[in-house]
């Protein structure tokens, strides 16, 4: 060995040392609220508010559509048309390193509302039976995310910063993982085919782009506005469409989004039933975190960075969080009798993991009244996955680590 190749691997760990810096340096004290404030593990901070225990389950359906409008009109905006199908375009099979079938599909939307979908759908080589699917939306595109050769690069115009298409060995992409978890990109699919389940994956943004210039012309498309609501359509869709193949079992298809994907994914269980069971890790406020209490990232905060996630009403409420006419805990107690688990990091205060465990809280009542348990845990890193409603904190900051999905895959074994 040279002393070139000798000196390469150093030099890119040093870079990546000092890009990390001067990123957590970037962020101030965000970055200090995301990677290093501690969270206790015992249960504090305000309970959920209204107290959902004095309903009926007849009481409660008949106020499930005066609460879904105005979660539309003054959070996430109007959900788009349900009635529109994803309709294939065409399917290529991929030669990955996977012990597993994997395969590109790519879809249209009936009214061209989406006018390019590219799924990444892997499943195991042999089943006896239909498996369970897991659908996942990713950050950093398909070919960043699967980087498989023949992936195509997203239809849409922008890609995040994590990294160009394709670039799942850039410096950046080494950084992201070093600090946000090894799972943050890529799921361990291997892991999930060799015990039973399949896992489709897709970019979002090519529904709508993940940038406040470019998501306005997508919006309209789909008539709404906020890009969450559309994001958690595309997962009903996907659901929708792929519980039709025979290798995959329609009643046991999980929905799996970390942050603003967890968001979504919380979303498209109260619009439609195509998905019957929730992984929404670290979604913090918008998300399952309470949005009165005031704690973590402020209404005022997100809605100033991303705009173009909820309808423009959220943002009023930035000024007086506690004005909110409805909150997160009425929203996951719409999906009941759904199973929900919360994953969040115990130096992850930005996403406020203390409220998202009230959240869950204020939900149980309407849980039981469809005869489940809800939560029925005392502390934040005991979770008992039994039960409907769970949260999960594990020591560390923002991202997705493989003790995150050993507690994903806990919670699905009981459940599917």
């Amino acid at each position: 060995m040279n002393l070139f190749q000798w000196a390469l691997p150093v030099l890119k760990i040093f870079t990546v040392a000092i890009l990390g810096f001067l990123l957590l340096t970037i962020l101030g004290g965000v970055g200090y609220m995301i990677f290093f404030n501690s969270v206790s593990n015992t249960p504090k901070g305000p309970t959920a508010s209204p107290d959902l225990s004095n309903y009926t389950q007849e009481s409660w359906e008949s106020e499930r559509s005066t609460l879904v409008s105005n979660f539309i009109q003054e959070i996430y905006g109007r959900y788009p048309d349900a009635n529109e199908k994803l309709i294939e375009i065409t399917r290529k099979t991929l030669n990955t390193p996977l012990n597993a079938n994997v395969e590109q599909i790519t879809y249209r939307s009936t009214n061209n509302t989406v006018a390019k979908l590219n799924v990444i759908l892997v499943l195991p080589k042999e089943s006896s039976s239909a498996v369970p699917l897991i659908i996942g939306q990713n950050f950093a595109s398909n070919p960043t995310t699967f980087p498989f050769e023949g992936v195509d690069e997203p239809a849409t115009p922008f890609t995040t910063m994590v990294g160009e298409p394709g670039g799942s060995d850039g410096l950046l992409i080494t950084l992201v993982k070093l600090i946000m978890g090894e799972y943050l990109i890529t799921p361990p699919l291997q892991d999930l085919v060799d015990r039973g389940y399949g896992f489709a994956g897709f970019y979002p943004g090519e529904i709508v782009p993940d940038n406040a210039a470019l998501a306005p012309e997508y919006l309209k498309k789909l008539n709404t506005s906020g890009a969450i609501s559309a994001w958690a359509w595309g997962f009903n869709r996907v659901a929708e469409v792929l519980s039709q193949d025979p290798r995959i079992d329609g009643t046991r298809v999980a929905a799996f989004g970390h942050s603003r994907h967890g968001k979504a994914a919380l979303l498209a269980a109260v619009f439609e039933s195509q998905i019957n069971l929730i992984l929404s890790h670290q979604s913090g406020t918008g998300g399952a975190s309470l949005g009165k209490s005031g704690i973590g990232e402020s209404i005022q905060a997100i809605t100033d960075t991303y705009p173009h996630w909820f309808d423009p009403n959220y943002a009023k409420y930035g000024a007086d969080q506690t004005t909110l006419p409805v909150d997160q805990h009425q929203l996951i107690a719409l999906a009941a009798p759904t199973p929900i688990l919360l994953g969040n990091g115990q130096h992850d205060k930005w996403s406020d993991p203390q409220t998202a465990f009230r959240a869950l809280e204020g939900a149980t009542p309407i849980y039981q009244l469809y005869g489940v348990e809800g939560l029925k845990q005392d502390r934040l890193n005991q979770p008992n996955f039994d039960n409907n409603l769970v949260l999960h904190q594990r020591p560390g900051p923002h991202g997705t680590r493989k003790s995150d999905w050993a507690a994903f895959i806990k919670f699905l074994q009981v459940h599917f």
